[in-house]
């Protein structure tokens, strides 16, 4: 799986962790508070962000509008059913290198798919972060970590038809 990075279970920004002394006080808590509180996530279906396997970025256009408004608003973006295949994330960080992109794809490239941007703001104050895929192209888990502190989100696309026991992996 190309987004896993040098992570055992998923993909980790920093394998390194830092002296486990910074952010045990009451300050350090308070202003953590402060970035989770002022923390914008957006979760989109967007019915289909990669159209075929050269990600032509003239191939729906309103999809990617919608796409640039959401990165403007948001430091964290979920979307699912976008389709499409492990290098479709090299062509989101070759268009967008100031974000992080995680995502996990069915392997037929044609249904599910989820893909998380992470803004360069949040990039830029988080200690670490680490995604992992948790069902292929359907539901994938997004840690990050400031200081001492963790906060999860998960993104989820549940296809109508999906069996129950599809989850159960």
């Amino acid at each position: 799986n190309g987004n896993t990075g040098g992570g055992k279970d998923g993909y980790n920004q920093n394998d390194s962790d830092k002296d486990g002394l910074t952010g045990c006080g009451i300050q350090s808590f308070c202003g953590v508070l402060g970035i989770l509180r002022s923390l914008k996530i957006c979760s989109w279906n967007c019915r289909t962000l990669f159209a075929s396997r050269s990600v032509d970025f003239s191939v729906n256009k309103r999809t990617w509008v919608m796409l640039f408004h959401l990165m403007n608003e948001h430091d964290i973006v979920m979307c699912q059913e976008t389709h499409g295949w492990e290098e479709s994330l090299v062509a989101l960080g070759t268009r967008f290198p100031e974000w992080k992109w995680v995502g996990s794809f069915c392997d037929n490239g044609i249904s599910g798919g989820i893909v998380v941007g992470i803004s360069p703001r949040l990039v830029s104050i988080l200690s670490d972060f680490v995604w992992v895929p948790l069902c292929k192209g359907r539901l994938g888990m997004l840690s990050i970590r400031v200081e001492n502190f963790w906060i999860s989100v998960l993104n989820i696309h549940v296809d109508p038809d999906l069996r129950r026991d599809e989850f159960s992996e």
